[in-house]
């Protein structure tokens, strides 16, 4: 089943991320998948699109992150598997957004009690949140 949602500002595709380890993007008005993207190895438990200038360079780009603790980089108009980050989270992630503030981070929340902030194009971590005590950090998005 379908276990994450996402769509996309510049174009109203939407994007679902399933149990079968598959992302799927839609076109909704017509009803039908435009593309299947296949690169994980578990459960996908959160999507987020982005489209974006950085350096004037245009991204549109597909994050997703997966029970394994995995962030998969996607582009979204050519579905093409851009990067994997494996081994930061130990746990699943099951929470992803983008900040805000004019850098624009890509957040991911894990059941490993990190939230981490990456930089989207490079998906270069730039920050790890732990409660003081070691605890786990709630977050919402």
């Amino acid at each position: 089943g379908v276990s994450s949602l996402s769509s996309s500002q510049s174009n109203g595709q939407v994007i679902s991320g399933s149990e079968d380890k598959t992302i799927r993007i839609w076109d909704p008005h017509k009803g039908v998948c435009i593309s299947v993207l296949d690169g994980h190895s578990s459960i996908i438990y959160c999507l987020n699109c982005w489209q974006g200038v950085k350096k004037g360079v245009a991204y549109d780009l597909i994050f997703s992150g997966d029970a394994d603790g995995k962030v998969l980089l996607w582009d979204r108009s050519s579905g093409m598997l851009l990067s994997k980050v494996e081994g930061v989270h130990m746990d699943a992630i099951k929470g992803m957004s983008m900040s805000l503030d004019p850098e624009q981070s890509l957040l991911t929340a894990s059941m490993d009690g990190t939230v981490r902030l990456w930089k989207p194009d490079t998906m270069e971590c730039e920050r790890v949140l732990v409660g003081e005590d070691g605890s786990n950090v709630e977050a919402g998005f």
